[in-house]
């Protein structure tokens, strides 16, 4: 993409350097300096017109309060600075999550049997006083 930018960029270049070597005059387009002279101002561009940007905001605005309230359809909030950390590790951390909770469960069995094991050892010391 960037090459071909480069590349349209060298042969306008080039263009305007065979114009200048032939003897023609560079074309004058004046985009944000309002000429003095008479002559000049011929060669000023008109201005850019801006499309309007209010009717359409209006019209998003309007579609997202009908479809979901304030915050559903237009959100111009900025992510915050880690939301690409997070996404990235979201994966590792989903599988750590995973490994964890079967930790948890396998502590909790255990200590349930080891309370249980307890538990019958000790009603067999009762019974045997």
């Amino acid at each position: 993409m960037a090459d071909e930018d480069r590349r349209k960029r060298l042969k306008t270049m080039k263009a305007r350097k065979d114009a200048v070597e032939a003897g023609e005059k560079p074309v004058l387009k004046f985009r944000n300096y309002q000429p003095q002279t008479e002559a000049l101002k011929e060669h000023k561009l008109a201005p850019v017109e801006l499309p309007a940007v209010e009717e359409a905001v209006e019209e998003v605005l309007a579609q997202g309060a009908a479809v979901g309230g304030e915050g559903g359809a237009l959100n111009i909030a900025p992510k915050k600075p880690d939301w690409d950390l997070k996404r990235d590790v979201q994966k590792r951390t989903a599988k750590l999550h995973k490994r964890t909770q079967r930790a948890i469960v396998e502590l909790i069995r255990r200590r349930l049997e080891e309370e249980a094991q307890e538990a019958s050892s000790g009603g067999e010391e009762e019974e045997a006083e």
